[in-house]
Formats: structure tokens, sequence, C-alpha cells
């Protein structure tokens, strides 16, 4: 049995990525609704035994 991380880039144009045994998972949040991020962490709730989450902080002058 592998243990499963949960990685969150907060960001406009983050992710979430979800990883085990060497494979990953991405749901790109540019891509998706408010409701396949809901979904998509639902789904996997129960098989998280890690999460990290990217502390944002402001970059005004970054393009």
């Amino acid at each position: 049995m592998h243990d499963y991380y949960l990685g969150i880039d907060p960001g406009v144009s983050g992710a979430v990525a979800l990883v085990s045994g060497g494979e990953a998972k991405f749901l790109n949040f540019k891509n998706s609704t408010e409701k396949d991020t809901a979904d998509y962490l639902r789904d996997h709730v129960n098989d998280v035994n890690f999460c990290f989450i990217e502390k944002v902080h402001s970059m005004p002058k970054q393009v």
C-alpha cells in the first residue's frame, strides 16, 4: 500500500496533484470549474495521507 500525497498550488493558474507510488494525477485550475475541483478532492479525500499547500504571497512586479 502506498502513501498518497496531495499538493495544492492555490493560484489562478495553479493545480492540484495527487502522487502515489511514482504515479501522479493532476487537475489544472485554468481548465477546470470550482465543481470539477470539489469533485476531484471529494473523490480522493479518503486516499490522502499527507497534504501540502503552497503559501501564497503577493508579487506585484511579477509578469
